[in-house]
């Protein structure tokens, strides 16, 4: 088979728009902004490298956090899960009603553990990234240090309204 040649119709079969006469350009091509020039592209191509690096980063905080909060709001809790049980098992108190004495108890250490568990996501995140020399082909690539901040902002300012909203 022989291509078309220049400026002939092109046939509207797969990717093709009816009616795109010689015009040559995917429907991907005309509905993505992207893909409209050069320039266009660039700059396309750095905010989608942008958008990469943003969810790749908060990943890598959100374990860390979670996993922080969940082992220093047990820590925390301790104590007061002995005296509960003590409770549960002298007292007769419910199941039931020592959970939700757990859970009115919850808030008051969540506002200690979320501040600390924040610092522990982003120490472990960076010194992660900073192991595997991922920092080092970052700033290779021409990512700054400025443009790795909005996840670490994104979390710190989340646990500073909830800390907030907690007290």
């Amino acid at each position: 088979k022989q291509a078309p040649a220049p400026g002939a119709p092109r046939p509207h079969g797969k990717g093709f728009k009816k009616g795109s006469a010689g015009v040559g350009r995917t429907r991907y091509d005309q509905e993505n902004p992207c893909h409209q020039g050069q320039g266009a592209s660039t700059s396309c191509m750095y905010i989608i490298k942008r958008k990469i690096l943003f969810w790749y980063l908060l990943r890598e905080l959100i374990s860390p956090f979670v996993l922080g909060l969940v082992v220093f709001t047990f820590i925390l809790l301790m104590n007061k899960i002995l005296k509960l049980v003590e409770m549960l098992i002298n007292k007769g108190i419910s199941l039931s009603e020592v959970i939700q004495l757990l859970w009115y108890l919850l808030p008051s250490f969540l506002v200690l553990t979320v501040p600390i568990s924040i610092l522990l996501a982003v120490l472990i995140c960076l010194g992660k990234i900073s192991g595997d020399a991922e920092l080092i082909a970052m700033k290779a690539s021409g990512i700054s240090l400025y443009q790795m901040l909005p996840p670490f902002a994104v979390l710190c300012i989340t646990g500073f309204f909830l800390t907030n909203l907690l007290t």
